[in-house]
């Protein structure tokens, strides 16, 4: 994916998977726990010198008060194409109803912000037969609200198994 974006002339020198995969365009767009554990220590280490502490960075970020992920397997053959048939459906679904909206340029799966700081995320896993669906809210009425709403168009599919929902 960064390889493509940067061929049409968008800059993107990190990308960050939910799951924490990390691949820096610095290190020719590889996968490399190891090199971006490596950048961050010399970091900490250069802010230490400024009595700075690596967490300062960000400090201002807010953190949901809710986050959830399930994990639904797949039980078939062909899964790639049966889910990613379900993210398309469920794309089509956000606009049925009222306060959803697709997040733009989401390049995993579909993006879905439900109201407010509110959103979810259902996407293919890279590596198994399974549709990872995270949510993060800050209520768990708004989580209730937005997996009953999931549920029903997911509950369509017979070769899924919603799990923890």
């Amino acid at each position: 994916m960064l390889k493509r974006l940067e061929n049409e002339g968008i800059n993107t020198p990190l990308a960050i998977e939910t799951s924490g995969y990390a691949a820096l365009k610095e290190n020719y767009f590889l996968d490399d726990g190891a090199y971006l554990v490596a950048k961050i220590l010399i970091k900490m280490a250069n802010l230490a010198t400024e009595g700075i502490k690596l967490n300062s960075l960000i400090a201002d970020l807010e953190e949901a008060n809710i986050k959830k992920e399930f994990r639904m397997d797949i039980d078939l053959e062909d899964y790639k194409d049966y889910g990613q048939q379900i993210i398309d459906d469920l794309e089509d679904y956000v606009y049925e109803i009222s306060g959803w909206e697709l997040a733009p340029d989401n390049y995993q799966g579909v993006r879905i912000s439900t109201g407010g700081n509110d959103w979810f995320l259902l996407r293919m896993s890279l590596h198994d037969p399974v549709l990872v669906l995270n949510i993060e809210c800050d209520t768990d009425r708004d989580l209730n609200k937005t997996l009953k709403k999931i549920k029903g168009p997911l509950n369509n599919y017979k070769s899924i198994k919603p799990v923890g929902f």
